[in-house]
């Protein structure tokens, strides 16, 4: 316990030093937070040595003081801070999982999902063998290089599944399947394995199934009751953790059940919104705990360690995002759609790191395969921060070959059209837009717009207007017109880069100011300063149509 207690300090003021510090410069929290733990083990090993203070006493002295010692951070405190800070966070992760949230993409993420946890699961337990591993240490590697973070992707991509934008939704759903999925392994296999036997797998897989069911009676009876007061839903939750946590240890399972089982209890939609807003700053904070600890856990590994490493890396980093990829090409998706979708999901699992914990505690997974999922975690949570951020710039950098544009939905393509306009988005402001229009091929990336547009006999496109294809197949070459609804500067963009007269919607008048400075774009602004009836009118003066008064 002492240990903890000069653990915690350290974690805390190194936290909060760095998320004001991320927030200014605009750098991602995760890898801001990444970067302060290692730098706080190399600190601290720095002040064993006496190297801290640069060779003056008082200074190092000081150092000596603030930072804990190597001693302290490898005495399992720093793991048990990690275990923490994962448990709380497996947990919000499991209060998201609801069928309503996945049912629209639910067929093509289930899909991609256990596909591609399939694939990674193959190549990382056939690379375990290879290097010697047993057969559970390489089912742990292949674990960890098959799921993705919930925490992380989802957050990456928070603003656009709010924007409704596909790949946003496309994660989201990939993303709750992967947390399903990956707390079944952990629970019925890892937990079966850790006790060798299967009534302890059964026990721990009541402990998700349970809660499930009785999550509609909870959210009745309970958090309906309590949905508008903050501080009780923060209570509820944080009790259903410790109870259900503790039950599990108690019962002789992996804690992971009872964590995830108390995510579920509360995930009854639309009441756990609720509770997700109300755990916001608290899941900011263990965040925080969790990340810097990782930071400090990671170490460079040694020979043995540093090749499975390489294999965790590489098939997150590479193989898993070709595969989601590949799979979502079929399913019909455009590549930009399944390029954004698949590099929002190219890091490595809080549910692994957690298991890889508690498991190393145990004895039950090897040095070189602990040390080696800590580092490659780490090194996937930066990275992914970095092919979210330039995930246009690398798709832009692509060959052809990588795009997989040879898989064509050739009958939606309208490449063939002459003199027609292209209206992208079928929301409110498309459907009047259409109303101004006399041949219209629409761009819609979101299913419910297609449905809508095709029962009001429009020639539909489904893609996103940031791929060239999803142009091509609107027929731009021989378009008039584009008329571009959707709320977003990069459609905006796009659109206006096709050379075509173009009316657009922006979602900031500084780019709709500078979008207006293109000799082809007629009229441009935000949905605040073209109300739906000027923007009507604006679609009819600037492309010169007439409609009876």
């Amino acid at each position: 316990m002492s240990e903890i207690i000069e653990v915690l300090p350290a974690v805390f003021i190194a936290s909060s030093l760095v998320l004001l510090l991320a927030k200014r410069l605009s750098v991602p929290a995760y890898s801001a937070y990444i970067v302060t733990g290692a730098l706080l083990s190399a600190l601290a090993a720095a002040a064993d040595s006496g190297l801290a203070g640069l060779g003056i006493p008082a200074v190092s002295q000081a150092v000596s003081e603030a930072v804990p010692g190597q001693e302290v951070l490898g005495s399992g405190a720093l793991v048990g801070v990690a275990e923490v800070g994962a448990a709380f966070l497996i947990f919000v992760a499991a209060v998201r999982v609801s069928p309503t949230r996945i049912r629209e993409f639910g067929t093509e993420g289930l899909k991609a999902a256990s596909a591609q946890i399939l694939l990674q699961h193959v190549i990382g337990f056939a690379a375990g063998l290879y290097l010697g591993l047993s057969p559970l240490n390489s089912f742990f590697v292949g674990f960890t290089a098959s799921i993705s973070s919930s925490l992380v992707s989802l957050d990456l991509v928070e603003d656009d599944a709010q924007l409704d934008i596909l790949y946003g939704r496309l994660t989201e759903s990939i993303s709750v399947i992967d947390d399903a999925i990956a707390a079944l392994i952990t629970v019925v296999i890892v937990s079966g394995a850790a006790t060798g036997g299967v009534v302890t797998a059964l026990i721990g897989a009541a402990f998700v199934v349970v809660p499930y069911v009785l999550r509609g009676v909870v959210a009745r009876f309970l958090l309906s009751e309590f949905r508008e007061d903050p501080e009780i839903m923060l209570l509820i939750g944080v009790s259903a953790v410790v109870l259900l946590g503790y039950g599990a240890q108690v019962a002789g399972v992996n804690p992971i059940a009872g964590v995830f089982g108390a995510g579920l209890l509360l995930s009854r939609d639309p009441v756990n919104t609720a509770l997700i807003e109300s755990l916001k700053s608290v899941k900011d904070f263990f965040s925080a705990i969790f990340f810097v600890s990782l930071g400090a856990l990671a170490q460079i590994p040694g020979p043995d360690a540093l090749w499975i490493s390489g294999v965790i890396v590489a098939s997150v980093v590479l193989v898993r995002p070709l595969s989601i990829v590949g799979i979502l090409r079929r399913e019909g998706f455009d590549s930009y759609t399944s390029y954004k979708t698949a590099l929002s999901l190219d890091q490595v699992s809080e549910f692994t790191l957690f298991a890889a914990l508690l498991t190393h505690s145990s004895g039950l997974l090897s040095a070189q395969v602990f040390e080696a999922v800590v580092f490659s975690a780490a090194v996937t949570f930066v990275t992914s921060d970095v092919t979210t951020r330039y995930a246009d710039s690398i798709y832009g950098a692509l060959p052809e070959i990588l795009r997989f544009e040879d898989i064509e939905e050739s009958e939606y393509g309208f490449n063939d059209k002459e003199g027609h306009d292209i209206l992208v988005g079928y929301g409110e402001p498309g459907r009047a837009a259409a109303k101004a229009l006399d041949s219209v091929v629409v761009i819609a990336n979101n299913p419910e717009e297609v449905e809508r547009a095709g029962s009001d006999n429009m020639d539909v496109v489904f893609g996103d207007p940031m791929n060239e294809s999803t142009w091509t197949r609107a027929g731009v070459e021989g378009a008039s017109h584009i008329v571009s609804t959707v709320e977003d500067d990069d459609r905006a963009r796009s659109a206006a880069q096709r050379s075509l007269p173009c009316v657009l919607l922006t979602s900031t008048e500084g780019e709709a100011q500078k979008l207006e400075s293109m000799d082809n774009v007629l009229a441009a602004g935000t949905p605040e300063s073209l109300a739906s009836e000027k923007f009507h009118d604006s679609v009819l003066s600037t492309l010169d149509r007439k409609e009876e008064k």
